[in-house]
């Protein structure tokens, strides 16, 4: 449990464990008010406020919530926000508290309490706020008000998730993750941490680079803590699929599948399939949310909601590639996409207020470096969490269509993959910044 104690030094960063739920979300400890109390909240990229629920919220039921009469540094201002969330919408009122992460503090922090809450699924969801670290200093654009971020003077976070199942994820505030090199990209736009991308295609060791087409004139990627899954414009995620191949339902041909490449700044990012690929829970439960995200988000498309993506209708999961489909093009003119958890358990991310530029650091497959406060990410030992895992992919000698080198698939720890449950995806929490053309009905971000 978090210590709330008066400081004797000056603190400039802190690292703190994300707690995974699910593998599709993942939560920090955050203390507010006087005394504090403790909430779990969704440490998201691509959101700006601290958003809390509260003991008079419509719609909180089930969740830890936060009463201000409890707390004597509380001060009421009342103004209403709404919101809307890729899963719903909420409403809101502007208030001001004691906040703690780690062991920064902001002793009068902007946040809002929710009042109706709509967000789909939320009962079932391990977090009781969301705390936007997007590239905003301001916690709305009409507004004085400064982010937790900015409050806590923390223009630097690392973020990175662990690799395997249930392994807990890392946010460094006010310093980058420690113990990688890092490649750095400037931002685009004004608003998201996006950045632009030069080019997919599909990489294998031993064999020719195979080109995915949608990017000639450029496709900007929002890194997006808060997102469950990579999100890809409906033209390239068609070709990814079919260029891929047929993923066996039991996962047993995962090792053999290539590696997804982005290229961005000159450098090549590369997301092998033992991360871009997990089990799906498949069951009635699975049927009835692939159709309410169709009704509801008509931007996305989840991944058992494409034919090429084969669900054994006898087994209780799947494995199916954890890409969505979204139909959002940028002001830039290009398409955008979403690289969400699985892009982050690959690349710990460096994000800049100062600099505004994004700095990603590969991650060794196998390394408990995101699991864990500290600079050390031995590959070869097993933690607590990982005790008794079973092996399920071969040396790369004997894949020799795997894009990983042999020392690296050695050093891989494997076990059960990871189970996700349709209900607990969380989509992008920016869909309230999107603008749809009044006659084609197509939707716009601007970055």
């Amino acid at each position: 449990m978090l210590a709330f104690f008066p400081f004797t030094h000056a603190v400039t960063d802190t690292c703190v464990l994300s707690k995974n739920y699910a593998n599709a979300q993942y939560t920090v400890p955050v203390l507010v008010g006087t005394p504090p109390q403790m909430l779990h909240a969704v440490p998201d990229t691509g959101s700006f406020e601290l958003m809390m629920t509260s003991s008079e919220c419509d719609g909180c039921a089930g969740h830890v919530t936060f009463n201000s009469q409890n707390s004597s540094s509380f001060v009421n201002l009342g103004t209403v926000v709404d919101t809307k969330f890729g899963q719903g919408d909420v409403s809101s009122q502007v208030n001001y508290d004691r906040v703690q992460l780690g062991e920064l503090v902001a002793p009068k922090q902007s946040i809002l309490l929710m009042r109706e809450n709509k967000l789909r699924n939320f009962k079932d969801a391990a977090y009781d706020a969301v705390m936007g670290m997007g590239r905003e200093t301001r916690a709305r654009s009409y507004s004085e008000d400064l982010s937790l971020m900015a409050s806590l003077h923390a223009p630097v976070t690392g973020v990175c998730i662990g690799q395997h199942d249930q392994e807990p994820g890392r946010l460094q505030v006010g310093a980058e993750v420690p113990g990688l090199s890092y490649m750095t990209l400037p931002v685009v736009g004004s608003t998201h941490w996006g950045v632009n991308i030069g080019g997919v295609s599909l990489a294998s060791a031993g064999k020719e680079e195979v080109q995915v087409g949608g990017c000639e004139n450029g496709c900007q990627a929002i890194i997006d803590s808060g997102t469950s899954l990579m999100a890809l414009p409906k033209e390239i995620l068609d070709q990814v699929l079919d260029k891929i191949g047929h993923i066996a339902p039991d996962c047993s041909n995962v090792d053999e599948l290539p590696s997804l490449r982005f290229t961005a700044g000159g450098h090549n990012f590369d997301l092998p399939p033992q991360l871009y690929v997990a089990r799906m829970e498949n069951d009635d439960t699975t049927r009835a949310t692939a159709l309410k995200y169709g009704e509801d988000m008509p931007v996305f498309k989840m991944p058992w909601q494409h034919t090429a993506v084969k669900l054994n209708a006898e087994a209780s999961t799947s494995c199916v590639p954890l890409f969505m489909e979204m139909n959002i093009a940028t002001n830039f003119n290009g398409p955008a996409m979403i690289f969400g958890l699985p892009f982050l358990r690959r690349y710990a991310a460096r994000f800049d207020r100062t600099a505004q530029t994004v700095s990603l650091g590969e991650i060794p497959l196998g390394s408990s470096l995101c699991t864990h406060c500290g600079d050390t990410h031995a590959s070869n030992t097993p933690s607590a969490l990982l005790a008794g895992s079973i092996s399920l992919a071969a040396a790369a000698a004997q894949h020799p269509g795997s894009l990983l080198p042999k020392a690296e698939v050695g050093l891989l720890l494997k076990r059960e993959r990871p189970v996700i449950r349709p209900q607990h995806v969380r989509m992008p929490s920016w869909l309230s910044l999107t603008t749809r053309h009044p006659v084609t009905g197509a939707h716009t971000i601007a970055l």
